[in-house]
């Protein structure tokens, strides 16, 4: 905004011919400066169309679901309103909300910073009989044994994996339980 209005006085003296040399450099990177985002939004622009244009159709189109509907909808087949479920998921708040369920553990997945949380969450698992949803974009290449570098992560899951079956799956979330 200052820059528009020192550039709008700069070219009052360029009119009445009283700007001095650095007056006019002053003056060209100014409106340089100002008009690159112009040329950005044009140069990008292409990249961008299809979801301003496509994308923003099918989201305003009521008949099509969203991923985190469909996730919500393929857990609750398997879950009741008040279970106590473990979600391992970065939107398990969500989840738990619209399901409505509670967590199985007193904080969320994300919040287990000590090994003395992460060992009773391992424990919880082992040795009760819970279900459990596993988020495939939060915890990717589950199956292969590559995980994001975070090592409770990878024990998390290898141990669900080896101690509960498979029950159910859709695009995004698998259900776990004994």
């Amino acid at each position: 905004m200052l820059l528009s209005l020192y550039a709008d006085i700069i070219y009052e003296k360029i009119k009445n011919n009283t700007s001095m040399l650095h007056e006019r450099i002053i003056i060209t990177i100014i409106v340089y400066f100002l008009s690159s985002s112009i040329v950005s939004i044009g140069y990008s622009f292409p990249a961008y169309f299809k979801g301003i244009v496509f994308d923003r159709g099918q989201v305003i189109n009521s008949d099509m679901g969203t991923p985190i509907e469909d996730n919500i909808a393929f857990m609750k087949k398997y879950i009741n309103k008040g279970d106590k479920v473990l979600i391992l998921s970065g939107n398990q708040g969500v989840y738990h909300s619209e399901t409505e369920t509670s967590s199985i553990i007193n904080t969320g997945v994300y919040e287990v910073f000590s090994m003395e949380s992460a060992d009773q969450l391992v424990d919880l698992v082992l040795n009760r009989e819970i279900k459990i949803f596993l988020d495939k974009k939060t915890y990717p290449n589950y199956k292969d044994g590559i995980y994001r570098p975070v090592l409770f992560d990878e024990k998390i899951v290898r141990i669900v994996r080896s101690n509960y079956n498979v029950i159910g799956e859709n695009g995004d979330i698998i259900f776990f339980s004994k």
